[in-house]
């Protein structure tokens, strides 16, 4: 079954805020800085600095002679 753009604007609204207060808590209880959730999930989505050089690991596994596909 095929469902295109049946998305609602807000049901996931109190989901979400109960996850980004848990997100905070638990990165408060590690010492992390604070950051919501939501933005931790658009710079991982938008950033190539999220990837902390694993953007070159394709090719640094090859080099070292490891046969990739």
């Amino acid at each position: 079954m095929l469902h295109m753009n049946r998305y609602g604007d807000t049901a996931h609204g109190p989901a979400l805020e109960g996850y980004e207060e848990a997100y905070s808590r638990f990165r408060e209880s590690q010492g992390m800085r604070p950051k919501s959730w939501q933005n931790a999930v658009h710079e991982s989505a938008t950033s190539l600095a999220y990837l902390g050089g694993r953007k070159q690991l394709h090719q640094m596994v090859k080099e070292r002679g490891f046969q990739l596909r």
